[in-house]
């Protein structure tokens, strides 16, 4: 019996996981679209398929006016016109749908310029607008129809002058309402399903179904019923003859206009249920509940700054007295060594020489030519090539914004905080070269939230940089102390955080460098990018590319003689870049090399002369990522380094995508089983399960990645994990 009922929950954790949340959602609303149908007949099977067929139709128009890429049959539109169409009457009118649909597919899920965002839910706001046509022209519906605003006919007195419902009516579905409120039996199953294997935000939903009964009993009876039945004051009938099921299923749980925070949502959905049993009890208002959801998203934005650890103000840091240069103190946990000669190789040259030399020649092709020629790449993980992205901001008109992300939060990484601290002018170098080559309105430097060093250094750099005649060319940049948290060095999630405070990646299209910081095309270049250009643009393409296809900076830290950052050619073995730091400590013997910080894997020491190149590493089942390369000795346990590195994804998971949401914390509640010595065969295999999902279907590179320390062992090292049968267990 419990190993059956195991392999169930495993089987709909599994069939969750492939499917992902939003089709999930899809085939749980079928069941009361399908009850709703045999119940109201042609009519209904109408309203939903037209409510349904009307938002696709509204999703996929503009895009293809735009001549952006689509989908055909997007979830989210059809969520929504679902939702919509369970919410509305058999006798809705056809305009009435036609305008729901629209304000819930276009006004619904337009992003408000200071969020990013929708505000509102989009099927609660195409529902209110329906509501608000059913007020204005009543005579539409002919006969008084049963509670035309969101069902719940059992409680609203005056439509049809229903009679006290028995529960049994009310499970069963036997009294009129809106197509999707009907039966009580089939909300029920879907409500468990889908807080128990779809949405992690569940609290606001727990919050209102606990909320709307203890209201019930708490506010006092009027002295007359104004609106509504009699009944209405029962909170039991309550609880099951209003619409509050279904809203807290499907609309209490939306990942986008719902609190961030646990204690958030517990309020949101608390004032929901409360204030709706409020409104009911003390007002004539038909169905006000659907108002009440709207009220609690406008207020999301509130109580997520209330609740959330990020803070939602970017924070100067020109306002504050800063020490000189030689006495900004430096991070303790950045090694001090390094040996950077090329990138550095302008510094002889004079502060801004490169650039003011630049600007006098007033030539921006010639450097978009050069930047192409010598094949640099970003250095912020991606390796995308700098001039496709240039190129595209300079194909957009407008406001256009260079945003030098410093983020830098990867542990084992620490190569851009060490150019700020040391070297700062050159990186502002870099980022005038940037901004007056790519003809940018708005300048701005994300400086590390862990470094008060790199701050302090980049202001000061700005400041001498603001000296220069020369900086006239080019809008003053400004110095933000960007989030504390990892994911925000993603460009998509730095600029939501830019914008709102909350750290999340927005899905693409559009790209950055068409919509981006407050919609406007936006260039996210990461520091040691940036720090490249003068040197490049002074020596020339050929003697950066030289034969090996350029170069880039490492982070060396772990078991070797002298960490630090250093300058390697592409395509170097990983051998001869350990030998460039004095090579291993005579007191450790290595036993791993685990190249691009917590993103790439292990590598045994069979496989460190494989080179220093994207390719590769990637064939030996790592990643260049933003160039760390840390060595683990025989101090250090392999499958306790992966469990640290999933426990890291997991924390800085900003949860917006439910793959990643879960998915992270399944593979740290795994991975510890098979690290305490618990594991069975069944939870490595989910583990792999798990890795797979995250792989494929993470908005963002956090979740694609979350899994590779740990994938790397099993592979390289599958002697220390060890795992029983289930059977042993039982």
């Amino acid at each position: 019996m419990i190993a059956g009922l195991r392999r169930i929950h495993e089987m709909l954790q599994q069939t969750r996981a492939r499917w992902g949340a939003k089709w999930c959602v899809v085939v749980l609303l079928m069941p009361p679209a399908l009850f709703g149908i045999w119940y109201g007949g042609v009519r209904a099977a109408f309203v939903v398929g037209l409510a349904v067929l009307l938002c696709m139709l509204a999703g996929i128009v503009p895009r293809v006016v735009a001549r952006e890429p689509f989908e055909w049959f997007h979830p989210g539109a059809i969520i929504t016109g679902l939702l919509l169409g369970l919410t509305l009457s058999v006798d809705t009118p056809i305009y009435m749908i036609i305008v729901g649909a629209l304000v819930a597919e276009i006004a619904g899920k337009y992003h408000f310029p200071g969020l990013g965002r929708n505000l509102f839910n989009p099927a609660a706001l195409g529902r209110t607008a329906v509501a608000l046509l059913e007020f204005v022209d009543p005579s539409a519906y002919g006969a008084p129809s049963a509670d035309v605003v969101s069902g719940a006919s059992a409680l609203f007195k005056e439509a049809g002058g229903n009679i006290r419902p028995a529960m049994l009516d009310l499970f069963m579905g036997w009294h009129p309402g809106a197509i999707g409120e009907t039966s009580e039996f089939v909300l029920i199953p879907m409500f468990i399903l889908m807080l128990g294997y779809v949405v992690l935000k569940r609290h606001a939903a727990l919050a209102m179904i606990a909320a709307v009964p203890l209201a019930a009993l708490a506010f006092p009876a009027p002295p007359e019923i104004i609106g509504h039945a009699p009944w209405a004051l029962d909170p039991l009938v309550y609880l099951f003859a209003s619409n509050t099921l279904l809203l807290a299923t499907f609309f209490l749980t939306d990942p986008v206009t719902t609190p961030n925070s646990r204690m958030g949502a517990i309020l949101f959905g608390a004032g929901a249920g409360a204030i709706g049993v409020a409104a009911r009890r003390y007002t004539s208002i038909p169905g006000p509940e659907m108002y009440i959801v709207l009220l609690m998203n406008a207020l999301t934005p509130w109580l997520d700054r209330l609740f959330l650890r990020e803070s939602s103000t970017v924070t100067t840091v020109a306002s504050e007295p800063l020490p000189g240069p030689d006495d900004a103190d430096h991070d303790p946990d950045m090694p001090s060594a390094g040996q950077i000669p090329r990138i550095t190789s302008t510094a002889r040259l004079g502060a801004f020489a490169v650039y003011q030399e630049i600007v006098a020649r007033g030539n921006r092709q010639e450097v978009v030519e050069e930047i192409r020629a010598s094949q640099l790449s970003g250095c912020g993980g991606a390796r995308f090539p700098v001039h496709r992205k240039w190129e595209g901001l300079l194909a957009q008109p407008g406001h256009r914004i260079l945003i030098a992300n410093g983020q830098e939060g990867e542990p084992e990484t620490f190569k851009d905080r060490y150019l700020m601290q040391h070297h700062p002018q050159l990186v502002m170098e870099g980022i005038a070269i940037a901004a007056w080559t790519l003809e940018v309105d708005e300048v701005i430097i994300v400086t590390s939230a862990h470094s008060p060093a790199s701050q302090r250094a980049m202001q000061h750099a700005l400041e001498a940089f603001l000296q220069h005649p020369a900086s006239r060319s080019v809008p003053p940049p400004s110095v933000v102390v960007g989030s504390p948290y990892y994911i925000c060095g993603e460009e998509t999630a730095l600029i939501e955080f830019l914008e709102t405070g909350r750290g999340e990646p927005r899905l693409r299209p559009p790209l950055p460098i068409e919509r981006g910081l407050r919609g406007n095309p936006t260039l996210v270049q990461n520091v040691e990018t940036l720090s490249w250009l003068p040197s490049i643009l002074h020596h020339g393409a050929g003697w950066f590319r030289g034969d090996s296809g350029g170069y880039q900076l490492v982070s060396l830290s772990g078991a070797v003689r002298q960490p630090g950052v250093y300058e390697v050619a592409t395509g170097t073995p990983l051998s001869d870049i350990l030998k460039s730091c004095g090579g291993l400590p005579m007191d450790q013997e290595p036993t791993a090399v685990a190249v691009g910080g917590p993103s790439g894997g292990f590598l045994p020491l069979d496989r460190i002369s494989v080179p220093f190149a994207p390719r590769p590493l990637r064939d030996a089942g790592t990643m260049m990522g933003t160039g760390a390369i840390r060595v683990l000795g025989d101090n250090d346990n392999l499958v306790e380094e992966a469990l640290a590195a999933a426990e890291f994804f997991r924390s800085e998971s900003c949860g917006r995508c439910t793959p990643c949401r879960v998915g992270t914390s399944e593979l740290v509640r795994l991975w510890r089983r098979i690290a305490d010595g618990e594991g069975t065969t069944e939870d490595l295999a989910q583990l792999h399960e798990v890795a797979h999902v995250l792989k494929s279907t993470s908005t963002c590179g956090l979740g694609v990645v979350a899994a590779s320390r740990i994938l790397s062992v099993l592979e390289h090292w599958p002697d220390q994990v060890a795992v029983v049968s289930p059977e042993a267990v039982l």
